[in-house]
Formats: C-alpha cells, structure tokens, sequence
C-alpha cells in the first residue's frame, strides 16, 4: 500500500471508497497517545474498533480495524477522513462500544419508539406493570395494604388467577418483586426503630408466604426470596453501630413476633429472629441485651402457661445457657415428647450445672415414652457416665445390654457379662454373635467386635474359620501368635482369603499391616513349609498376599 497522508487522502483513496465511507458513522474518537487515535465505527447497526497512528507529518504509520476486511476498510476510510478534518475538534472521550441494539434504538425516531413501546406494554402485563411502576412518580409513604396489592399486582401480570405456575414464570414473578419491591425495601431500612415500617417489612414476607402455600409449585424460589430479604433486613441492623437504634429494633422485633400471640408465628419469621441474635452476638451488648429480653419472655409465658412450638423454646434454651441465664429460669423448660433433640439438649445442660438426679429422670422418662428403641441410645449414653459415677453397677449393667448392640463397646460387654445370670447371658452371647457377623461387610466395628469376644473365650479356632474378605490384616495382626500356634497352615490359608485380587478392587485394606504380617510370616515360619504351601496353593489361591510373600522369598 502507498504511503497515506492525512492531507492528501483525497489522491490517495479511490473516489468510490471515499463515497462508500461517508455512510459509516466515526464516533467516541480518544486520542491514547500522541498522534495513535482510536474510535468506533459504525456501519449498519454494526460497531467495529478502528485505530490510526500518524507522525508529525500526518503520514499514516499504522491503521488497523477489527472488521477483518483485508486492505484499506471503508471503516478505516471514514477514521482518515474524519482525522483529516479533525483541526478545531474538542477531544472526546471515549464511551463504551455500543450493541448493535443500542446503536438501532440510539438511531430511532422517538414517536416511532413510544408507539412500539405501547403496543408491546398491551401484549405483556408484566412489562407493563414493570414498567408502570418504574416511571411513575409516586411520593407517597407505603402501607402494608399498598405493598399487599403492589405484589398481588405483580403476581397477576405474570400469571392473572392461576394457581398452577411454571418454574419459568415463577422466574419472572421474583425478578419482578425484586425490582418493584426495591423502593418498598428502602422505605422500611430508611428507619427501622419505626414500628410501621418493621411491621411493613414483616407483611412482605407473610404475603409472600401466603402466596408460596397457595401455589402448586415445589420450586422454593420464594422461600429464598425471603430469606435473602431477612438477610437485608439484618444485615443492615448489624451494621448500624449505634446500641441504643438496636435495642429499639430488638424490642420492635419481640413486639411484632415473639409475643403473646406466639402461637401464630410461621417458620421464616422465626428465622429471621434468630438470625437477628445471631448476626449481633459478636457484640457483648447487644448479645446481652436480647438474652436479657428472650430471659423475660420465657418466664412470663411460663407463668401464663402460654404454648408455642419447641423450635422457640429450643432457641431460648440455647441463647439462655450461652449467656450464664439457664440456671435462674431452669423451671421454664421441661422436656417435650419425641422431640429427641431438644430434650438431648437440655439433659446436658442440666447435667453440666450438676442437677444429675433431674437429668436422669428426664432421660429415663423418654426412654420409658420413646416408641422406638432406637431412639433411646442417646439417653442411654447420657445415663452411663451418670450411673459410673453413683456406682450404681445394676442400672449400668441394664442400659448396657441395650447399648452393646448398638456401640459393640467390648469393655460394657464385660460388665454385662458379668452383671447377667448365666442362663440369660448365655442367649445375650449368642444373638451377639449372630448380630455382629452378619455385620461384618456393613457394621463399622462388627468384626473388631467378633474377634475379641472369640479372644476373651480363647477360641482361636473358630477365630482361624472367621477370617475372611471382611476381615483386614491389622486386626489378624494383632491376634497373629495365638492363631499361628492355634493351627500353622490354617492360618495361613486364611491370610489368604482376606484379598482376593477381585475383592481387592472393591475394598481398601490396611497395607502397612499386611506388609508387616508378610515380615512376620517370613521370619516365624520354617522356610521348608513355606516353600511347601506357596507350590500347593500358588495355582489355587488368587491372593495378593501370596503373590507378595512369593516375590519376598523369592
């Protein structure tokens, strides 16, 4: 390509090139150094980058478009002429690069546009009322009734009086409210110590709620929807440094949810509750503060004999004994039936503040209530340390038939073993047994179990007959005298039963073990009968414990 000079283009370029470029907009020209410039170009709804660098002759050094054009682009044509008229021009600077949606709105006749817009807004309900809401000028305050029908007007232009919805359009539902609700989520935050606008706040996530039970529809949307709205609500207390807006806000909070009326508060309201406590605990005061409230609330609906769900009383538990005040109200909580967890829960703190005679009638009236035994292993195990420590070995020794089956604690089977009379213990022994090998591929422990009660009886002979795929080399290991002089060969057939190289695939052992056991097979047994065994069995056995003593011998 000849050489370009700004002032002498019109020699330069052809007249048909120069004709085509005036159809071609140059806009957003910058100037990144001296004399390398840069701006878009646009062509039938189409932006591309273009760049020019010149000297100070105004000889064109560089040119460069991202149209992909070979040669000298009308694109290029356009920026050179433009340059070469560009004396006087202010500098300006350059803006991002427009979609080609933007440049054809940018270009549109406004009338043509408003009567697009119009008749799109009839066809769609939820533009328009997005669109209605967006623009309108409303300075009025919010009432829990406007933003009541501000979301029923949301919901409607999606799907009017359906109560089936689609995933899709609970989509659009929730981005909508996001946008419409935004205003109404500002007017509450602009003054939370403001009852009116907490209580506004808390009619957003009941409607939205009501809405939720009345869809049929599994998504939880929603339910995050809300939950993201609480998450605001408190996130925005949290960070306000101020103690005395808190405590007004805490005590808006038990006014408008934890009060009398408790036996109506939903699920989410409750969360948002407990998340007030939690997202403040960090702070003494304020931590304090609502313990002391929870503490108040508590008692005085005990002394009501007001009703409420466990999950409240739970909380309360909790913040209570988290803030030294348990102890002082210990008469508001009693145990509730089936609700294993929060009964668990407060066993232990009573235990903790040393009322063991009341822990352990609370335990045992659960166990004696429980429908399934099951349950009862964990107050079984709150009962243990209990009846240790009084010496109470009769009331051990009868939670701990219970317990064995379940934990396979060897030292409890002792105790019971010994506590039981022989007729009773013979039949306990034996449905042990049973219960554990048939848990061996699927009871953690079960095997473990197995072995020591064998070794307590000293039967190393049905000990050698157990070993099996399930059983790994560190537990052989640790019985390896007893059976070695129980049987030799036996034992070392059963070695080799324990990984097969099909089972091997399925089932990782302990090879720091089976390697210790291949040194000890070597170094205890003659060299005679090993030599003897490893060409009786090497063609029989596919074991990977052969193949290694084989390899070691070898």
């Amino acid at each position: 390509m000849d050489l370009i000079n700004l002032k002498t283009i019109s020699k330069t370029i052809s007249a048909t090139k120069l004709k085509q470029s005036l159809k071609v907009a140059i806009r957003d020209v910058d100037e990144e150094s001296k004399n390398n410039f840069v701006a878009y170009a646009d062509d039938k709804g189409v932006s591309y980058d273009v760049a020019i660098e010149i000297d100070e002759n105004d000889d064109v050094l560089e040119n460069n478009c991202d149209c992909e054009i070979k040669g000298l682009c009308i694109h290029r044509v356009a920026f050179l002429v433009y340059l070469s008229n560009r004396k006087d021009k202010p500098k300006v600077v350059r803006a991002k690069k427009q979609t080609p949606t933007e440049i054809l709105v940018n270009n549109l006749d406004v009338n043509v546009l408003k009567v697009w817009i119009n008749d799109l807004l009839k066809k769609n309900k939820d533009l328009e009322f997005l669109f209605t809401t967006e623009f309108s000028i409303n300075t009025e305050e919010y009432t829990k009734q406007k933003v009541k029908s501000l979301i029923d007007s949301s919901i409607k232009s999606v799907i009017k009086t359906r109560k089936k919805i689609e995933s899709s359009e609970l989509k659009k539902i929730t981005d909508l409210l996001e946008i419409t609700l935004k205003p109404v989520v500002e007017f509450c935050l602009n003054d939370l110590t403001n009852k009116d606008k907490l209580d506004i706040a808390f009619s957003i996530f009941n409607e939205l709620l009501d809405f939720d039970r009345r869809m049929y529809n599994s998504s939880i949307k929603i339910i995050r929807f809300i939950e993201k709205l609480s998450k605001t609500i408190v996130e925005s207390v949290s960070n306000n440094n101020d103690d005395v807006k808190f405590q007004k806000i805490t005590d808006l909070h038990f006014e408008l949810i934890l009060n009398e009326d408790i036996s109506r508060i939903n699920s989410l309201n409750f969360n948002h509750f407990q998340l007030l406590y939690e997202k403040n605990s960090e702070n003494e005061f304020r931590k304090k503060y609502f313990a002391n409230k929870i503490q108040n609330f508590i008692v005085n609906s005990h002394s009501k004999k007001i009703k409420f769900d466990v999950q409240i009383t739970f909380f309360a538990l909790e913040v209570l004994f988290e803030n030294g005040l348990f102890e002082s109200s210990i008469d508001c909580f009693q145990a509730v039936r089936y609700e294993n967890a929060y009964n668990l829960s407060l066993i232990d703190k009573l235990i903790s503040i040393n009322k063991i005679k009341e822990a352990e009638e609370m335990a045992s009236a659960q166990i004696a209530s429980n429908y399934y035994v099951d349950y009862n292993f964990p107050y079984w195990q709150r009962l243990k340390p209990i009846y240790i420590t009084q010496k109470q070995d009769l009331k051990l020794a009868n939670i701990l038939v219970n317990t064995v089956p379940i934990d396979l604690n060897f030292d409890d089977y002792l105790i019971v073993k010994k506590a039981m009379p022989e007729k009773d213990f013979k039949q306990y022994r034996s449905n042990l047994l049973g219960k554990t090998k048939r848990g061996f591929h699927s009871v953690s422990g079960a095997t473990n179990f197995y072995f020591k009660l064998l070794a307590e009886e000293n039967n190393y002979k049905k000990m050698l007959e157990t070993i099996s795929e399930h059983t790994d080399y560190d537990l052989v290991f640790e019985y390896k005298s007893q059976l070695y002089n129980e049987e030799k060969i036996q034992f070392l057939k059963s070695i080799c039963q324990i990984q097969s190289n099909d089972y091997f695939r399925r089932k990782q052992f302990n090879e720091e073990y089976r390697d210790k056991l291949v040194d000890w097979v070597f170094e205890n047994y003659d060299m005679t009968i090993l030599a003897s065994f490893i060409k009786t069995y090497s063609n029989r056995l596919d074991s990977v414990f052969l193949s290694l003593l084989i390899f070691k011998i070898t």
